[in-house]
């Protein structure tokens, strides 16, 4: 779903330069597994259906973000 997503391959980086792909062996979070790291941030039990909500929220925060710099 990230690949699709975000039309990129594994190792690549939007051209954009705001996402990376990468699959890595672990993150430290079994528990909570399937994970993805985005902004540093784990999320767990992230199905196909998570990804576009999971980039909706981390889009509205860095507009935020900007707001407040303002």
């Amino acid at each position: 779903a990230w690949k699709r997503r975000l039309s990129i391959d594994r190792g690549e980086t939007t051209p954009d330069r705001e996402f990376d792909l990468d699959t890595v062996a672990c993150v430290g979070c079994c528990a909570m597994a399937p994970v993805t790291v985005v902004d540093d941030k784990p999320q767990g039990q992230v199905e196909p259906t998570k990804v576009d909500g999971i980039l909706l929220s981390f889009k509205l925060e860095r507009e935020k973000e900007g707001k407040e710099d303002q």
